[in-house]
Parts: structure tokens; C-alpha cells; sequence
């Protein structure tokens, strides 16, 4: 006890109905009940986590705590006992004032029209915009015309009962497209002229198949498209039973079936190898020879030179398309220019060589083979002289 009411005359507390807590004896402010005076030390708040802090019952307007968990920090309560409404301080929360204004804060939730939000956002209104059921978001008074936005559907309704959602109802094109309200090259999408209403969609064309698109002949993207010049792909899709394709893709003699920019990865790989689909067939030889012929090379794609291409930064391994070339012109393939790619280069089929090193092993493993029959011969003929 006589060190407490040391450390309290130390302390230099005042008399009076105000408390000043210093070391110099300083009287406190006159605007202040408690002035707290100190250059080395601080200010401890009650410290509790937000569950406790919720748990106080009717807490005073204007209350401090420190909470110690979720967004950390002082929280001051800005509401009433009944209604309270902790904010961060030093945050932007809770800062409005709801009079005048009619947007409330309350415990993290945002409410306009309503002091009682039961969402992060909640819009209580009756005229041109207002909050319809169950998270639903409303265009339109509720009572007539209006359009409905839930968590996954846009609909018209007319008086809560269901009504055609229309896109472009008078008729004419529905664009969509980067600016200036036209479809064009240079648009992200371009669909336009669906002339015919039996489900099917167009695009620059009317349509004769469920979807139908008509593409220029040097972009060709087809899916069941009448052109027969596209230079890069066309799909067909569709059916699940054996003998069906999900995925078919094929080019012309000139040109590649498809073109990825970045890596490809799948589950399995197949190469029609059928001895029924080839003629002259012709064994290899001399592979190994060939394979000594060409030079490994650690490399860096001129990603600079040619940034069209998309090529990839990291170290590379492998070889030139020029040295492999002159052993195995049949695995190179010249990509020719296009209008959207105007870039000619030489590309290399690695998995080629697969049978290509294979043979290269066997006439190796040969030569082994016959190399150790001279060494056995020969361990005979100097075990015989000893």
C-alpha cells in the first residue's frame, strides 16, 4: 500500500475533478477530465478479440478497446448503446452521418434507405431503382415493369410475374464491340445479321446450322463453314459414343492443323501408325552416322526481334532447324508468312527422332556386340599361351 500511494504522488495526480498523471507536476488541461503525460511510455488499452469485444453488453457511445484479431487495431464505438457501431480509428468507415444523407453504417454492413442493412450492401427503396427478394437486385419499381438481377439469372418481369427478357427488341443488329458502336476488324466480338428464327445463331452470315459462322479466308476459325481456303483451322464438335470426335482439326497441304503459343499439356498422344496406311516402306539406315552429324545447343528465343510470336524466355535445349535439316530434312517444316503472322521460319519435329535414335541405337548396340566377340577371341588366344 505506502508503495502504491508512492507511486501515485509521483505521479503528480491533482485534487481537483480533473486527474493530470505526469512526472513534472503539470496541471492537467483545462478541456480534459484525465491528461496522460509521458515521453517514454504509452497508453494501454483494454485488449480483447472481436468476439469479446461484440460480447459487451449495451457498450457507451464513445467506448475504446484494442482488438487483437481480424483487422487488428483501436475500435471506438460511434454508435449508441443499443445500436453500436465499432469503427477502426484511423479508417474511412462509419465516418458519414446518416442525417440528411439516409446511408447508415452498422457493424460492417453498408445501408441506404435502411439503418438496419442484412447484407455488406443493402438499397431499400420503392421508386426507379430498390433491392427485390433474397439478395436480388431490382431496376424498376416493384409493382410494374422492371428488370431482376439474382445470383445467377437476368429476367424481365412485369409485376413479379415472368415477362420476355428482349435484347434489341425493334429489331436490327446486336454489336459487341471495343468503340465507337460499330462492329468491325478490330472488335472483340462481331455478331450481327441472325435473320432466321429457328434457334440458331449467325454470325456474319444466316445462319443454316445451330451456330454458323462466315469467316474471311485467311482467318478462317470455322465451325461448319462453307470456305474452303481457311489457313489455320476448322472444328467440328459433338457426340459422346465411340468413333465420335470432341475435338477435329485438319489443314491443307500448306499450313499447320493448329497453332498454340505456350505450352501444350494432355494425358495421352497418339500418331496413326498403321501399316495398312503407309507404302514403301523403306528400313533406315546409317542413323547413327546422321545423329553425329548434328550439334546440341543450349539457346534464348530473340523474343525482342519477334514479339508476335510469343516466344518464351526461359533457357531452351535442343537444335537448330537448319543443322537438323541437313541430316533429316524430312523433320523440319517451313512455316510460311501470313497476314496475321507475317513471320517465315523454320519449325522441328522432335518426336521424329524418336525412331531415328532408336535405330541409331541398335547399329551402336551392333557394333558393340561385334566389338566384344573380338574380345572374348582374343582373352582366348592369351589364356591358350599361359
Amino acid at each position: 500500500m505506502r508503495k502504491l500511494l508512492a507511486f501515485f504522488l509521483l505521479l503528480g495526480m491533482s485534487a481537483s475533478a480533473q486527474v493530470a498523471i505526469n512526472i513534472d507536476n503539470s496541471a492537467p488541461d483545462p478541456s480534459a477530465m484525465l491528461d496522460i503525460k509521458s515521453t517514454n511510455r504509452g497508453f494501454l488499452a483494454p485488449r480483447m478479440s472481436e468476439a469479446q469485444r461484440n460480447a459487451i453488453v449495451t457498450p457507451a457511445a464513445g467506448l475504446v478497446v484494442f482488438q487483437t484479431n481480424s483487422s487488428p487495431g483501436l475500435y471506438i464505438n460511434s454508435g449508441t448503446p443499443e445500436l453500436p457501431s465499432w469503427n477502426l480509428v484511423g479508417s474511412n468507415s462509419g465516418y458519414w452521418q446518416s442525417s440528411g444523407s439516409d446511408i447508415y453504417y452498422n457493424l460492417g454492413k453498408v445501408g441506404i434507405g435502411t439503418s438496419t442493412p442484412n447484407a455488406s450492401l443493402s438499397v431499400s427503396n420503392t421508386s426507379l431503382q430498390g433491392i427485390a427478394t433474397a439478395g436480388s437486385f431490382q431496376i424498376g419499381p416493384s409493382d410494374t415493369y422492371n428488370l431482376v438481377c439474382d445470383n445467377n439469372e437476368v429476367q424481365a418481369r412485369n409485376n413479379g410475374t415472368g415477362s420476355t427478357l428482349y435484347l434489341q427488341y425493334w429489331g436490327g443488329n446486336i454489336d459487341l464491340c471495343s468503340s465507337g458502336g460499330t462492329s468491325g476488324f478490330y472488335g472483340p466480338v462481331n455478331m450481327y445479321s441472325n435473320l432466321t428464327a429457328y434457334g440458331r445463331i449467325g454470325i456474319k452470315t444466316n445462319p443454316n446450322y445451330d451456330l454458323d459462322i462466315n469467316s474471311t479466308s485467311y482467318t478462317a476459325a470455322n465451325i461448319y463453314s462453307p470456305y474452303n481456303g481457311g489457313t489455320t483451322t476448322q472444328v467440328i464438335a459433338g457426340g459422346t459414343t465411340a468413333g465420335t470426335w470432341a475435338f477435329y482439326a485438319y489443314a491443307t497441304t500448306l499450313g499447320f492443323a493448329a497453332y498454340f503459343s505456350g505450352n501444350i499439356y494432355c494425358t495421352g498422344s497418339y500418331l496413326p501408325s498403321d501399316e495398312k496406311l503407309k507404302d514403301n516402306i523403306q528400313p533406315m539406315k546409317n542413323s547413327l552416322d546422321k545423329i553425329m552429324q548434328l550439334d546440341v545447343v543450349t539457346y534464348n528465343y530473340n523474343t525482342t526481334g519477334f514479339p508476335e510470336l510469343n516466344l518464351p524466355t526461359d533457357r531452351q535445349i535442343g537444335f537448330t532447324a537448319q543443322n537438323l535439316e541437313s541430316a533429316f530434312p524430312e523433320l523440319v517444316k517451313l512455316n510460311p508468312p501470313k497476314k496475321e503472322q507475317p513471320v517465315e521460319f523454320k519449325a522441328v519435329n522432335y518426336t521424329g527422332l524418336i525412331p531415328v535414335l532408336t535405330e541409331a541405337i541398335q547399329e551402336q548396340q551392333s557394333l558393340i556386340e561385334k566389338m566384344q566377340m573380338k574380345i572374348d577371341e582374343l582373352e582366348k588366344i592369351i589364356n591358350s599361351q599361359h
